[in-house]
């Protein structure tokens, strides 16, 4: 379980190409947004929000629906979860999937009974460098892949 929560956030993608409707793309708050959905999830024990954060198919979904049944199963929810993003780089790959170097750290977070009683604290993880799938879906820009760098 500490190891579905604790997956960082990583990625590199795509220059934008010459075209007059490319806008550059503001990587660090994707991966923001995407990270505070998937907190969202967690703290509300709502698998369904997960489909706001990863691409149909991905491992990444399956493991989180995973996590998040396993504290289903232990009546809890996760209080505190978050990445600090230190830097998004090496941005490489195409208009609709993009490879992102991410450096970031998992925060302290504890496990909350329906009462909000702490039952489990989790100390803050190392800082990880990451390599980030992201897939344009017609939502959004989508988690496909979390690797090692």
């Amino acid at each position: 379980l500490v190891m579905a929560l604790g997956w960082a956030w990583g990625a590199r993608g795509a220059p934008a190409t010459a075209s007059v409707r490319a806008v550059p793309t503001d990587w660090t708050a994707v991966v923001t947004g995407l990270d505070a959905a998937r907190a969202h999830v967690f703290r509300t024990g709502a698998p369904g929000g997960l489909t706001a954060v990863y691409e149909d198919g991905s491992e990444l979904l399956q493991d989180d629906a995973a996590a998040l049944a396993d504290l289903r199963t232990r009546h809890v929810t996760v209080r505190g979860l978050a990445h600090r993003l230190i830097s998004v780089d090496g941005l490489a790959g195409t208009d609709d999937r993009v490879t992102l170097t991410v450096r970031q750290a998992l925060s302290a977070y504890s496990l909350v009974d329906a009462r909000g009683t702490v039952v489990e604290r989790h100390t803050a993880g190392p800082v990880l460098k990451v390599a980030m799938v992201l897939v344009r879906t017609a939502a959004g820009w989508r988690v496909d892949e979390v690797r090692p760098a």
